[in-house]
């Protein structure tokens, strides 16, 4: 089941995604890309529950985000200046290897 979903985390991320750079507690920052969101989504979990995130969200591929932990800093492209701080990691309900990880983002600085 899970080849039915390979590579479509990748389609929609070059789609709709914008660079975002990850600034960890440890070591380098890097970049990566991903669909930053201010509006409150609804996520479906890994256990396939439907929760509602109320905070600002990133979505990247579990792929790419394999250094991705609690307390990091974002820095979204398409909001210069801003800055958040990473809450919560959920992943999706995707069984792909490439599938999303949600992660909720709290405002450090920066614009509203």
């Amino acid at each position: 089941m899970a080849r039915v979903f390979k590579g479509m985390a990748g389609v929609l991320n070059k789609a709709l995604g914008a660079p975002v750079t990850i600034i960890p507690q440890a070591g380098e920052e890097y970049v990566l890309l991903g669909i930053f969101r201010r509006e409150p989504i609804e996520v479906a979990t890994s256990e396939g529950e439907a929760t509602l995130m109320l905070a600002s969200s990133l979505k990247v591929r579990r792929d790419q985000a394999d250094g991705l932990n609690t307390d990091d800093l974002v820095e979204p492209s398409v909001l210069p200046g801003a800055r958040y701080r990473v809450g919560n990691i959920v992943p999706s309900a995707s069984p792909a290897d490439d599938g999303f990880l949600y992660c909720e983002l709290l405002r450090e600085e920066g614009e509203f």
